[in-house]
């Protein structure tokens, strides 16, 4: 192999960096201080169990309203799961199954199959394929449902 000569310039660069890389470590470089952070004023908390200040010295108080029970529909019950005392909690990484699609899944379902049953006597007429799309997007919803409860968060 040839060694190619390189340019006087380039030469330079290599001679600056080689110089640079020989220096010890505390003289190559130094980080700048940072700056002091400016002090934060605390920010002011909301208690709830208070009462609320009007802002017009005339007008009186409002009470604080009184915290909601514990149910199915309060999401800060017991475990935290809004559901009602002793309800699990949902397994970590998985969403709650959709229970309103089961739900719509179930009615389509038997209804379209009610009806198929129903007209199975009439014979194939365009109401039996009608009341049959009943079943079909009971099915679908139900794959939904399946879907969202296996979706990863």
């Amino acid at each position: 192999m040839t060694e190619q000569k390189l340019p006087d310039e380039t030469e330079a660069l290599f001679a600056d960096l080689r110089a640079t890389l020989s220096q010890p470590k505390e003289t190559a470089h130094e980080p700048a201080p940072e700056p002091p952070a400016p002090e934060l004023a605390p920010e002011p908390t909301l208690n709830l169990a208070q009462p609320v200040q009007p802002a017009d010295p005339a007008e009186p108080a409002k009470p604080a309203q009184p915290a909601k029970p514990a149910g199915p529909f309060n999401p800060a019950g017991p475990g935290g799961t809004g559901g009602p005392a002793g309800a699990p909690a949902p397994a970590p990484g998985r969403p709650p199954v959709r229970v309103g699609l089961l739900v719509w899944a179930s009615i389509l379902i038997m209804v379209g199959l009610g009806m198929i049953l129903m007209s199975l006597p009439l014979g194939w007429t365009p109401q039996f394929i009608a009341v049959g799309l009943f079943g079909v997007a009971g099915l679908v919803f139900l794959v939904l449902a399946i879907a969202t409860a296996n979706k990863k968060v």
